[in-house]
C-alpha cells in the first residue's frame, strides 16, 4: 500500500480548493471558488457517480463552504470536507437510510420503519382485555406521535 501511495504522489498532483456551494442537483453540486475565480460544475458528492447499488452521500447546504479535491488541474472535483450538511443518504442493496432536518427515514424493500411501527401500534390499540387492565390507547397514540416526529 505504501508503494502505491508513493507512486500516486509522484505522478498525481491534487489541489485543495475552498469553495461555496451554489447549487445541489441529484448526486452533484456546483461550487464557486472562494475568490470567485472559477466555478466547478458537477462536483462529485461521491467518488463514484454511477454506483446505484451501494452508496453513501452527504449533501452540502446551498451557501455552505466545502473543500474540493481537484486532481491534475482537471475541471472536475470531488468534495472531501463540508462546513454544513443538508442531508445524508446511505443505500446498500434494498436498504436505505436518509437523515435530514425533518427526521430519519429507514426503508427496506419499499417499506419504512415508520409505517411498520405505526401499523404495530394500531394493531396493539385493537386489543381488548376482558379481565385486568386494557391497553392505554391515548398513551399508545402519544407514543405513535413521538415516533412520527423522529422518523419520516
Amino acid at each position: 500500500m505504501e508503494a502505491l501511495e508513493k507512486l500516486v504522489a509522484k505522478y498525481t498532483k491534487v489541489q485543495l480548493v475552498r469553495a461555496k456551494v451554489t447549487e445541489v442537483s441529484g448526486d452533484v453540486c456546483t461550487a464557486m471558488v472562494s475568490d470567485e475565480s472559477k466555478t466547478f460544475f458537477k462536483v462529485g458528492l461521491n467518488a463514484v457517480l454511477t454506483n446505484a447499488e451501494s452508496k453513501k452521500l452527504s449533501y452540502p447546504k446551498v451557501g455552505s463552504w466545502v473543500i474540493l479535491a481537484v486532481i491534475d488541474g482537471n475541471t472536475t472535483a470531488n468534495i472531501i470536507s463540508f462546513s454544513e450538511v443538508d442531508k445524508t443518504y446511505f443505500k446498500t442493496g434494498t436498504t436505505v437510510s436518509e437523515v435530514d432536518a425533518e427526521g430519519h427515514r429507514i426503508e427496506r424493500e419499499n417499506e419504512t420503519l415508520r409505517e411498520a411501527l405505526n401499523d404495530l401500534i394500531d394493531e396493539i390499540n385493537k386489543i381488548k382485555v376482558i379481565y385486568g387492565n386494557t391497553i392505554n390507547v391515548p398513551e399508545m397514540l402519544n407514543i405513535k406521535t413521538r415516533i412520527n416526529k423522529i422518523l419520516k
